[in-house]
């Protein structure tokens, strides 16, 4: 489907499904369920009786196509290879079909139906939510982890999932479980690639429109090497590629970060954009006004040759400045631990705890009323918007080290002492800003209205 509407699945199929979550963790079963596959076919012998006259995997819950109806499997334990074997079967009163259900099929929970969801109420949900539900959270955590029913944003629940880990309420070995898990669905390309579609392979022509129109107004800015005018042009288009996406299945895949459309999508669809010269002249940018789709014209190959060596330059180059940081500071921090408690300093820096800076404060120590509060997940949230008084490692006066509470509480929790991984952080921008530039050559404008965050 090239939208993001669906409908219900079969009542019948539902109960299959919810009577059989284990199926969940098997590849075959999700492949059957949730996407466009020929089922294995079978011959019925009796009402309660198949054979398989073809090679399958076997297991409690297998779907199987006899004379265009789905059977399911009962008697099977644990998963195995067979053929040309009868097995036991029930009849599920659902026709066959290429895909029996999508990810966004509207469904409707009871309190005993999962084991992370115990509300009252009947739960709303969709049949993907209820995969990635058991799969992620129920398998490795049981009931632990609430049902999530709302978009899922993996940073969200892994903040939670620290938390409780900090608070004992998990085991490291669970943590391991969960990302085995969470890298096996992941590699369904089948379901987390919903890219191919027909609007998200095409353009909208307005657009293209829109472009011709903007490079013949500014054609004296662009043969100038405006890039304030570029990027602006640029910003423009991007703007209308995504309003004209929306809706559309494949945004699941574009959303994700802004790469794909400021950098893939504009490149292949719409022009080239803006690409910074080779050389040290007063113009700075060249612009390629079409798009990949169409065809660089002759005059851009140098401009593009340029970008690659550039690109590659960059790569080599100046990620080598990055490791010699890293070495230096490694050589720095090295024998620098954390070995004591507290220290017991008055001093605190000052932070003003926004919004978007919260996260990395998670599980430091403030100071309210002379009483130490560590931030936890959910603590943080009434402080955010405030100034407060952190314990920080720059007024630390433990000698030849550091201390637990100024450090953070994180580091106390998991009994790190060693922070030269830490101090690497920094180092590491250095390396990942260069290895971008390998990909993405955009340049961008960021208007800046106060200069109070900046200022030391």
């Amino acid at each position: 489907m090239s939208d993001l509407t669906a409908h219900t699945i079969h009542p019948n199929l539902l109960r299959h499904i919810l009577g059989n979550l284990h199926c969940l963790l098997i590849r075959d079963a999700v492949l059957d369920l949730f996407t466009e596959i020929v089922k294995t076919p079978s011959t019925l012998l009796d009402p309660t009786h198949a054979d398989l006259s073809e090679p399958c995997w076997i297991y409690r819950g297998k779907l199987l196509n006899i004379d265009g109806q789905l059977y399911s499997v009962t008697d099977a334990e644990g998963i195995r290879h067979g053929s040309n074997e009868t097995v036991t079967v029930s009849a599920l009163g659902v026709p066959v079909a290429s895909q029996l259900c999508q990810r966004n099929n509207p469904i409707v929970l009871q309190s005993t139906d999962i084991a992370n969801y115990q509300g009252s109420e009947p739960l709303h949900t969709t049949t993907g939510r209820l995969l990635l539900n058991y799969v992620i959270l129920v398998d490795p955590f049981g009931s632990l982890v609430p049902y999530v029913n709302a978009e899922w944003k993996i940073g969200a629940i892994e903040e939670q999932l620290v938390d409780y880990l900090f608070t004992g309420r998990l085991t490291v070995d669970q943590i391991k479980h969960y990302s085995r898990n969470i890298h096996w669905l992941g590699h369904f390309t089948e379901l987390a690639v919903p890219n191919f579609t027909e609007r998200s392979l095409t353009i909208d022509p307005k657009i293209i429109a829109r472009r011709d129109e903007l490079l013949k107004q500014h054609r004296a800015e662009i043969d100038a090497g405006d890039a304030v005018v570029m990027s602006r042009i640029e910003s423009e288009l991007v703007a209308m590629d995504r309003e004209s996406l929306k809706g559309d299945v494949s945004t699941l895949f574009y959303d994700r970060d802004s790469k794909s459309y400021d950098n893939h999508r504009k490149a292949t669809m719409i022009l080239g954009g803006m690409v910074q010269n080779f050389t040290d002249g007063e113009k700075k940018y060249s612009f390629i006004e079409n798009s990949l789709e169409e065809g660089w014209n002759a005059e851009n190959i140098p401009i593009i040759c340029n970008e690659i060596r550039r690109g590659s330059y960059a790569r080599a180059k100046q990620t080598a400045k990055g490791g010699e940081e890293t070495k230096f500071i490694i050589r720095v921090f090295q024998n620098t631990r954390i070995i004591e408690e507290d220290c017991g300093t008055t001093y605190c820096l000052h932070v003003n705890l926004t919004r978007d800076m919260a996260k990395k404060y998670l599980y430091r120590n403030i100071i309210v009323d002379e009483r130490r509060i560590t931030l936890g997940v959910d603590v943080i949230e009434y402080y955010v918007g405030q100034v407060v008084r952190m314990r920080s490692p720059l007024y630390c006066s433990t000698k030849n080290g550091y201390c637990y509470t100024c450090m953070g509480e994180l580091f106390r929790s998991i009994n790190q002492e060693l922070i030269t991984m830490i101090a690497v952080n920094v180092s590491s921008s250095f390396t990942l800003a260069a290895l971008k530039s390998k990909h993405v050559t955009q340049a961008k404008r960021i208007e800046v209205r106060s200069l109070d965050r900046f200022v030391v």
